[in-house]
Parts: structure tokens; C-alpha cells; sequence
């Protein structure tokens, strides 16, 4: 049977409204806590006391702000944020002849300088993000392929990941979490061991860039 800090702690995990709330301490446990009793009554089936609530929710605020101390202490300094502009993202429908024709557009524009480039190969779909610059280019090589959905007036946010990253969990959540309070919306993201590249319309990019700033910059 669940306990109620483990019901306490599943409700808090799926909101992160709430969850930023605590780490914050801007919410008044005492008035979630009756709002969540209902919940945990339904969750545990026995009877529950409010206090009881509210010890379990400062134990999870306490390791919510721990989790996040040790999340910021990787970002000793701010990370660089590159930006790029001007980019279109074509997703193909998958196919054994779809990389033959790709290969060929990359013999023409590897040697290009000013190339953006990102490749989601996935299980049914495949989705290619270029400058718009080489975007005829690249529908001629791939003419013969269905195109899925087509995308123009897109922008690239890349930021350098400190070699840490992929030993502390919560990294992305917290890049993607202030995009998403920020209403910015996301096209597609694409990652290697030390970047996270998150792909905007170009209308919001301002917005995007003010706000990872505010996110990393104390």
C-alpha cells in the first residue's frame, strides 16, 4: 500500500507548477495540503491528517532545493549560447533511399562554412533542420521523398553544456521548464554530449534568448 509521503510525492512530480512552487516557497502548505488531502485519501485509503501532509511537503521542498543546488552548481559560470537564424526544418516520411539522397546534398555543402545542419533520424519520420539558404537544394536531392510537414523562419538556440551535465539529472528540465513558463514554443530539439540545441520560430527568439540569460546569469 502507498504511503502518504510517497502519494505526497507522486502529486508533487506531476505539476511542475507545483514543484517550482515549493523550491520557491511561495505556496502555503497548509492550504495545499487540504487541497491535495482528497488525493491522498483516494491514493493510500486511510484516513489522513493534514499535518501529516504538510510534514511530507516540507520534506520535499527541502530535497526539491537540494536537487536544484547541486543542478546550478554545474553552470559555475554562464554557458555560451550561440544563436542562429534563417533555418527551415523538412520532415520526411522514413525510407530506405532517404540517406542515399542526403548523403549526396552533404558532398555538395560539407565544405560550407556557414552550414547548420541537424538530422532527427527517427523510427517513422525524419527530420532535417538547414539554413534556408541550402533548403531548395536539399528538397531537389530529396525530391522524390514525402514530405511530412515543412517549416520555415525557424531559429537555433545552442548552449554549451559543461561536461557534468550528463551526470546530474534535471539539466534540460530546467532549461526546458523556463522556455515553457515563458510560453516560448518548441519546434524540435537535438542534442550531443555537450550541446543542447533547441529550435524556435524566429519571432520568439529575443524572448528565448532574454530568458535562458535570467536563467543563467545570477
Amino acid at each position: 500500500m502507498i504511503t502518504i509521503s510517497s502519494a505526497v510525492k507522486q502529486i508533487v512530480e506531476e505539476s511542475f507548477l507545483i514543484e517550482e512552487g515549493l523550491n520557491r516557497d511561495l505556496i502555503n502548505l497548509s492550504s495545499l495540503a487540504r487541497e491535495m488531502k482528497p488525493k491522498i485519501i483516494s491514493m493510500t485509503k486511510k484516513t489522513v491528517k493534514d499535518n501529516a501532509i504538510v510534514v511530507a511537503l516540507k520534506r520535499i521542498s527541502i530535497q526539491i532545493r537540494s536537487e536544484n543546488k547541486i543542478r546550478h552548481s554545474i553552470f559555475k559560470t554562464a554557458p555560451e549560447i550561440i544563436l542562429r537564424s534563417n533555418l527551415t526544418t523538412i520532415t520526411y516520411a522514413k525510407s530506405q533511399t532517404l540517406l542515399t539522397g542526403f548523403d549526396n546534398l552533404l558532398d555538395v555543402l560539407r565544405s560550407n562554412s556557414n552550414l547548420f545542419l541537424a538530422l532527427s533520424y527517427g523510427v517513422f519520420e525524419t527530420g532535417i533542420t538547414i539554413n534556408h539558404t541550402f533548403c531548395h537544394q536539399l528538397e531537389l536531392k530529396l525530391k522524390s521523398e514525402k514530405v511530412v510537414k515543412k517549416v520555415d523562419n525557424l531559429s537555433a538556440i545552442t548552449i554549451i553544456l559543461p561536461e557534468e551535465n550528463i551526470h546530474v539529472p534535471g539539466v534540460y528540465y530546467d532549461i526546458l521548464k523556463i522556455l515553457a513558463w515563458n510560453k516560448i514554443n518548441i519546434i524540435d530539439i537535438v542534442s550531443t554530449y555537450r550541446e543542447l540545441t533547441i529550435i524556435i520560430s524566429n519571432s520568439q527568439i529575443d524572448e528565448a534568448f532574454s530568458s535562458l540569460k535570467k536563467l543563467f546569469i545570477k
